[in-house]
């Protein structure tokens, strides 16, 4: 597990702050995406807490199994890894 993809339309200017949400891509025995609040930043690294885990492409909700138990777990990554990201309201 948590074997990330890459994003190679990376683009610096999404990078994401603490308090906002971050998509990654994960392949596992099948393609599933997490999306993470991002808790902390440093340098290129950045941590969050898993809050959901989707099947990939379709979007939708993984609700049971192996998958869940990423749900509430600390994860670090590099910028590269996003897929997406979501800004908190300011």
């Amino acid at each position: 597990m948590n074997q990330w993809v890459k994003n190679p339309n990376w683009n610096e200017k999404d990078f994401p702050k603490v308090g906002d949400e971050a998509m990654l891509k994960g392949i596992d025995t099948f393609e599933y995406r997490v999306k993470i609040k991002v808790i902390d930043l440093k340098a290129r690294e950045i941590t969050g807490i898993i809050e959901g885990v989707f099947a990939s492409p379709s979007g939708a909700p993984v609700t049971g199994g192996e998958m869940n138990k990423l749900i509430n777990a600390e994860v670090t990554f590099i910028q590269e890894f996003i897929h997406d990201v979501f800004k908190k309201n300011e």
